[in-house]
């Protein structure tokens, strides 16, 4: 769920096309979370490559053009890590592609509305650093 929540996805600052990107699965990656560096891969690395992927997901779906398929993440994710390393507000994230540039968010609590169904305030408790007991 990590790439798939509402205004939530490491996309941009542009997209570039092929012939100026060069080889796809040869570009280096990386995420910082206050200046420390947390994620440092390359696309080389990838289980699989982009025609596999895209070959794949085309026998259930259409693509047209300007779809993203976003996949993965290389190892380094919080969750994993002993202990857990959970964003909170505040932390500032930077996600790099080589060849196509960066983004960076500051993240911010997440209001979770009063009512809100049971796996929404775990969420949100999550993210505050707390629940998962």
């Amino acid at each position: 769920m990590g790439k798939a929540f509402d205004q939530s996805a490491p996309l941009g600052p542009s997209i570039v096309t092929v012939d100026t990107l060069g080889d796809p699965h040869k570009l280096n990656l990386s995420c910082v979370l206050n200046g420390e560096t947390v994620q440092d891969s390359n696309t080389s690395d990838l289980i699989f490559d982009t025609g596999y992927v895209v070959e794949w997901i085309t026998q259930f779906i259409t693509l047209s053009p300007g779809d993203v398929i976003l996949t993965g993440t290389p190892q380094g994710v919080g969750c994993f890590r002993k202990p857990p390393l959970w964003l909170k507000a505040g932390d500032e994230v930077t996600c790099s592609v080589e060849k196509i540039g960066s983004i960076t968010n500051v993240i911010q609590d997440e209001k979770v509305p009063e009512g809100a169904p049971v796996l929404a305030q775990v969420a949100g408790a999550a993210a505050a650093g707390g629940g998962g007991d």
